[in-house]
């Protein structure tokens, strides 16, 4: 999957589900260059259920 298209599955669920994060931040982890995506929400219940969808 490329990185434009995770994003817009990530924009799209989060619409979908009426949520707006409380942080949001993209980091390009080393040595090897791995991208990490790190959203913190205000309610467990919808964090928990981003995990489902996209937690690996």
């Amino acid at each position: 999957m490329k990185l434009a298209d995770a994003m817009s599955a990530l924009r799209i669920w989060l619409d979908h589900n009426d949520c707006v994060p409380v942080s949001f931040d993209v980091v390009r982890a080393q040595p090897r260059g791995v991208v990490v995506v790190r959203i913190v929400f205000a309610d467990d219940q919808v964090a928990n259920a981003f995990l489902r969808e996209f937690g690996s």
